[in-house]
């Protein structure tokens, strides 16, 4: 969220392109895209099919989707109505008022539980699309794998979000918690056991 891929996602790039093609995009109204409603997934899962899509058309595959908060709520959102073989979700959040209401009791706002299912309510009608949960679409990720990766001291995305879209995902899934890492710090905090896991994983899923 607000993010450039070129800034955020940096680091992750070099290590997975020693295996695979790596495609980074921003959805709209982030970095060099075109302005647009941020709806987190429910406009930004067609940016992510346009991306599947466009490797398809180029003969690619198999394809897995990596996101990062934001990014990794999107991908469990968009993966069921794509053909691609796994998903990587680091620091995902199952409902969308929680990341909003754990922001709001940050800044001091009163009744942060009710203001930010409010906020939801009124942001879905304010930009005409649904604001989906994650929650609801974990379940048909299946027969894709799926790795949650879960920062143990994540303040915005309780590390408790990712363990809820883990239980309620199908197999094949993964889970890696990681102690000590605020949001979206799981690969600063412990790099050789986030690449490691990351790797094995998509040997395993995408050859």
């Amino acid at each position: 969220f607000t993010g450039h891929r070129l800034a955020e996602l940096a680091a992750f790039v070099p290590w997975l392109h020693e295996d695979h093609h790596v495609l980074q995009f921003d959805f709209r109204g982030h970095g060099e895209s075109g302005p647009g409603w941020v709806t987190l997934g429910g406009f930004e899962r067609r940016d992510v099919a346009a991306a599947v899509a466009f490797l398809r058309s180029r003969g690619l595959g198999p394809l897995a989707l990596f996101g990062v908060s934001m990014g990794a709520t999107i991908a469990i959102i968009a993966a069921p109505e794509l053909s691609v073989a796994a998903v990587v979700a680091d620091a995902p959040f199952a409902e969308l008022h929680h990341p909003i209401g754990n922001r709001m009791r940050e800044v001091g706002y009163p009744l942060p539980g009710l203001g930010s299912r409010a906020i939801v309510v009124a942001a879905a009608l304010r930009t005409r699309s649904r604001l989906p949960d994650a929650i609801r679409h974990v379940a048909r990720v299946a027969p894709r794998a799926l790795l949650v990766i879960a920062p143990k001291e994540d303040q915005l995305i309780s590390w408790r979000q990712g363990l809820r879209l883990f239980e309620a995902a199908a197999e094949p899934k993964e889970l890696l918690v990681v102690d000590g890492a605020a949001h979206a710090e799981a690969y600063a905090v412990d790099p050789e056991t986030y690449r490691r896991r990351v790797t094995e994983f998509l040997a395993r899923h995408l050859g």
